[in-house]
This record gives structure tokens, C-alpha cells and sequence, in this order.
């Protein structure tokens, strides 16, 4: 089992937090010696767990490596830029997502994080709610009333949650949606099932009444699931049903309102493409952001797409200015620069300019991309399209 856990880390780093699920087992298995000889069981557990510590211990950095370009600021418009930002953003990630699961309504492939002006309640709630079901399950472990089994739950649910939570920044900032939730909320099933065998056999005797309520209760259970899993399945099954689904549940989503609109735009449906990306804009002028290359490019790309060229230009000049360093705005202008004549001896040391600017594999890429499509262009004696790609 530490190959298979390897190969699936290797595949996604958001099973990495494994072994902690396996430990929570370990108490359940040996509850007893856990509450006798606790140091002794602890000790003998990490022996029982070496070779997935070992595994963890070699991918955790390689993930690391991965993901170092995480908090870069041209990953999002939006960023985190303290620790007590990042832990009150994981604390309220794993709420919603505990809150969704509880009552699965308007489930949304993410969700908003509130501006610096908002009601700071829900994180109040949030870290109530985390440490009153912190202190149950360990109230339960210790009380000797489930042999941990609650604690267990509890344990998998927080630590294949932190991945995914916010607590390390790797792009995008929203919480994390339906597709964050599978991993941690895996453990809901066991436990619904252990209610539901303590509820059968706690249940009087010839109780009539307590049977027929409990009964009900399971298929009403069962049925809303089976017909939520049908739901999702319609909503996830094309990127188009997808992003209209979630512009429905959340008319100011920026970034699906910007995604749909570029689908759109690219598959010919100029009006409504041009009305999505208008909102997506204004939806993000509203937001108390600083200036900065990602936010530029992102508002130079959808003036220059909504038809507004030269004002979405001179943002892209404007932001080259500001941030010489940063190569989004270096390929932007590059581009915009094809419509003067004049500049012509410039245009390909342009797009030089910006490749070697280029950090990031799809910053690379992309640049890379538009050197070999101006070259194209070039040969072709500057007739036809420029078939290149503003960058943001």
C-alpha cells in the first residue's frame, strides 16, 4: 500500500495527507492500548507507518518545487499576502465545504472570498463550529464511547482539507468547490452508516413509531443523494453546462463569467461572448484590488475583446511601464504594437523581450507560441491574421 500511495501522490498532491488517515484507523483498531499505554502506542504506530512516513517525507518537497510559483502574484488577481490571512481563508474553506455537504444547495465549482469590507461573521462561526466538533470527537475518543471513531473521522476530514484550503497559496484564492470536497468528505459515508447501525440498535424494542421515523428518514436520505448525484452529473458533464450552472448560482463569478465568455467568443457567439466579458470586467472593477501586471492584462484583455482596442492597449503599454520586469505586459503591447506601421523593426525583438521575460511554463509557452506565429506572419509578408494570443 506505500507504492499505491506513492503513485497516487505522484498523481495528485492532494493525497499526501494519507497517512494521517491510516493513523486515525490505528486508534480505532487498537482503541484500547491507545487509552493504556499511550507513548507505547504512539511509538509503536510511527513503526507501523515508516514507509509512508518515508514516502512523505521525499514527495512532500517535491511538491513543494512544484508548486513554488504558488503565490506568485501573475498567478490570480487576487492574493494572499499574510499568514493570518491564509489560516482565516483555510478556516472558513473547510466550513463551507463541511456547510455543502451538510446541505448541498447551490454547489458551485467555487466560491467567493469575500472583500476586505465584509461581514466578518461567517469566520466566527466558522472556527466555533471546527472547535465544537474538535471537542466532541475528542470528548467521545476519550470518554470511551466510540473507540475514536469520531476523532478518526475528524482527523481524515482536517488533513485532506489543508491542501486544498488556502493555508498554502498555488493560484487561484476562491475556495475550493465540488471538485476540493470529494477527498476529505469520503469519510461522511462511514460515518452516516455507523449513525445510522448505533440508531438500529439503540432503538427500543417493538417501538413502532421510532422504526417507521427511522425508516423514513433513510430513504428521504438516500433519495436526495441519489438525486443530487444525478444533478451533479448533468451540471459537470461539458465545461459549457458547467460555467452557465455556476454563473446562475453566482451572477458576479469573475472568473467563470470571463471563462464562458471566452468559450463563447471562441465558438462564434459574438453578442452574448462581448455581454459576459463586459460583466466579468465590471464585476472585477468593483473589487477593491491593487494595481498590479495580472490585474492590467486582465482588464487591457477584455477591452481589447469587447471591441475596445485602443483603450486596452494603452493599459498594456501603461502596465509595461509600470512593471518592466513582468512579461504580460510585454507580450500584450507586443501584439497591439502590430497595428502601427512604423514600428515594424521593432515588433520582433518585441516579442523577444517578452520570452525572455518569461518565468512561468504557460507564461513561456505562450510567448514562445507568438514569437513562431509573428515569424509565420513575417514570411507571409505581414498579409492575412497575426494568429497569436494575449497573455494574462
Amino acid at each position: 500500500s506505500p507504492f499505491f500511495y506513492a503513485c497516487a501522490a505522484l498523481s495528485k498532491s492532494v493525497i499526501l495527507p494519507a497517512p494521517a488517515t491510516i493513523f486515525a484507523i490505528e486508534l480505532i483498531i487498537r482503541y484500547e492500548q491507545f487509552l493504556d499505554k499511550p507513548i507505547q502506542w504512539l511509538l509503536s504506530t510511527i513503526r507501523n507507518l515508516f514507509y509512508y512516513i518515508i514516502v512523505t517525507a521525499i514527495m512532500i518537497p517535491i511538491t513543494m518545487q512544484a508548486n513554488h510559483l504558488g503565490s506568485d502574484p501573475s498567478a490570480d488577481l487576487i492574493r494572499l499576502d499574510t499568514l493570518q490571512q491564509r489560516i482565516a481563508k483555510a478556516i472558513i474553506s473547510i466550513w463551507f465545504c463541511l456547510q455543502k455537504a451538510l446541505w448541498p444547495t447551490k454547489l458551485s465549482p467555487h466560491y467567493v472570498i469575500h472583500g476586505p469590507d465584509a461581514d466578518f461573521s461567517e469566520l466566527l462561526v466558522a472556527c466555533t463550529t471546527l472547535l465544537v466538533f474538535l471537542f466532541i470527537g475528542l470528548a467521545s475518543c476519550f470518554g470511551a464511547k466510540d473507540r475514536g471513531s469520531i476523532l478518526a473521522v475528524w482527523i481524515h476530514i482536517i488533513a485532506f482539507f489543508l491542501p486544498v484550503s488556502g493555508l498554502i497559496q498555488h493560484g487561484m484564492i476562491q475556495k475550493g468547490g465540488d471538485r476540493y470536497a470529494y477527498v476529505p468528505l469520503a469519510a461522511f459515508a462511514p460515518a452516516l452508516a455507523a449513525l445510522l447501525f448505533y440508531g438500529v440498535r439503540a432503538r427500543p424494542k417493538n417501538h413502532k413509531i421510532f422504526n417507521f421515523i427511522l425508516i423514513t428518514a433513510s430513504i428521504m436520505i438516500l433519495t436526495s443523494e441519489a438525486q443530487l448525484t444525478a444533478r451533479q452529473v448533468v451540471i459537470w458533464r461539458s465545461d459549457l453546462a458547467l460555467l452557465r450552472h455556476a454563473i446562475a448560482i453566482d451572477p458576479f463569478d469573475w472568473r467563470c463569467l470571463d471563462t464562458l465568455g471566452e468559450f463563447l467568443l471562441r465558438n462564434g457567439y459574438q453578442t452574448e461572448a462581448t455581454q459576459l466579458l463586459e460583466r466579468a470586467l465590471q464585476t472585477v472593477e468593483l473589487m477593491p484590488l491593487p494595481f498590479s501586471p495580472k490585474l492590467a492584462v486582465f482588464r487591457g484583455k477584455n477591452l481589447v475583446l469587447t471591441g475596445r482596442v485602443d483603450e486596452g492597449c494603452a493599459l498594456f503599454h501603461q502596465a509595461k511601464e509600470l512593471y518592466p520586469e513582468s512579461p504580460l505586459p510585454h507580450n500584450n503591447a507586443a501584439i497591439c504594437d502590430l497595428r502601427h506601421q512604423q514600428l515594424v523593426p521593432l515588433q520582433r525583438k518585441n516579442f523577444e523581450i517578452a520570452l525572455s521575460l518569461a518565468y512561468r511554463e504557460d507564461q513561456i509557452t505562450g510567448a514562445a507560441a507568438n514569437l513562431r506565429a509573428y515569424d509565420i506572419w513575417q514570411a507571409n509578408g505581414y498579409q492575412g491574421t497575426f494568429d497569436g494570443t494575449l497573455l494574462y
